[in-house]
């Protein structure tokens, strides 16, 4: 019976006139030497540099050994020369890629799963260990296909979920650099911004926050823009820089002119600018689109009661009374409101009813 040759044939060892070093290189790759491959390939890229053969089979003899870098460099030097190993390449690149990042997944949501609602330092010192061969599979990945995107954009919502910050931004920095132009990475941004926002570094949060604004559509991917702008404002409104607070809110009015919380924050802040009649009018823009909103009739009834505006203040602090029967505020402004309109048994009314509550403290 005929014995079938069981061995890897990489490349049929004749194809026409080549050099002795390539010929040889092709045998050790035939029978799995890489390293006397690499040794005649080395020498005959010293004859012929712009062999994308001898290059790509280079690449593939380091593929065998596990040296990822020269691997990846020899790879892009074939491609570099010429397209004709490029499906084979990528190929190659896919299936390992495939291979680390998988790998990466597995022990990631193992690594997770051991931390679930618990806060056993065995279980934490089981889950880091698992996190450092997650970012060695990661690595390796990107090694191997060092310009995809992706990879960063994984490795950096994985490094920043299982509390790797450093880690999170390096690859979401790198994220940045590679994303073509027009096609922001928004979730390597929401990164930067989580993390600023953990160190509290209030420059740092206006500075991600708006590069998030930016990046999407304000009313195809609201929820995203209006959590940067939650990000900006707080921030600003920590610096106590009310100008640029009132700036970006302004921004975002013109994006969402009938947002009743954005509306809000408005008035909140021309009340901290002493502007009280524009306060007033955004919070009757508020009740135009909300009638029930509690803030805005709180805040409406409130002003019109410093304003000593007593009988159209009723008309919104009743209605907040009514929604929260327990809030203080509301019940001692409609109790001065009450007694300086001339109607003092409701005044003693709601008396009683903060005296319930123990009184104002």
């Amino acid at each position: 019976m005929k014995r079938l040759f069981t061995g890897f044939i990489f490349i049929s060892l004749f194809t026409g006139c080549i050099s002795p070093e390539l010929r040889t290189a092709r045998i050790a790759v035939n029978e799995r030497d890489w390293n006397r491959a690499i040794k005649s390939l080395d020498v005959e890229i010293a004859r012929m540099p712009q062999s994308a053969e001898a290059w790509y089979l280079r690449g593939w003899c380091f593929e065998n050994l596990g040296d990822w870098v020269n691997m990846t460099q020899a790879f892009d030097r074939s491609l570099g020369i010429s397209t004709q190993f490029e499906e084979k390449i990528k190929d190659t690149r896919l299936r390992l890629v495939a291979r680390y990042y998988g790998r990466a997944y597995a022990e990631d949501s193992t690594a997770h799963g051991l931390i679930a609602n618990t806060q056993d330092s065995l279980a934490w010192n089981k889950a880091n260990e698992l996190w450092s061969a997650v970012f060695a599979c990661l690595d390796t990945a990107i090694i191997i296909e060092p310009r995809d995107v992706r990879l960063y954009q994984q490795a950096a919502v994985m490094g920043y979920n299982s509390k790797h910050y450093e880690r999170a931004g390096q690859y979401a920095l790198k994220a940045m650099e590679l994303e073509k132009p027009g096609e922001p990475e928004i979730s390597v941004r929401e990164v930067m911004l989580s993390i600023a926002i953990g160190k509290k570094d209030d420059n740092e949060i206006v500075k991600w926050a708006r590069e998030l604004m930016n990046s999407v559509d304000p009313q195809k991917e609201s929820d995203i823009y209006l959590h940067g702008y939650d990000a900006t404002l707080t921030a600003y409104m920590d610096q106590n820089q009310i100008e640029k607070a009132q700036g970006i809110t302004k921004e975002v009015i013109s994006h969402f002119p009938k947002h009743p919380d954005v509306l809000m924050n408005l008035a909140i802040l021309m009340i901290k600018r002493s502007d009280y009649n524009s306060a007033k009018q955004i919070f009757s823009d508020i009740l135009a689109i909300e009638p029930d909103n509690f803030e805005a009739n709180l805040n409406l009834g409130t002003i019109l009661v410093n304003q000593d505006k007593w009988l159209e203040s009723i008309v919104y602090l009743d209605k907040a009374y009514k929604m929260q029967p327990d809030n203080k505020i509301a019940i001692q402004n409609l109790m001065a409101a009450y007694f300086n309109s001339g109607q003092e048994p409701k005044g003693k009314e709601m008396k009683k009813a903060l005296d319930d509550l123990g009184g104002m403290k």
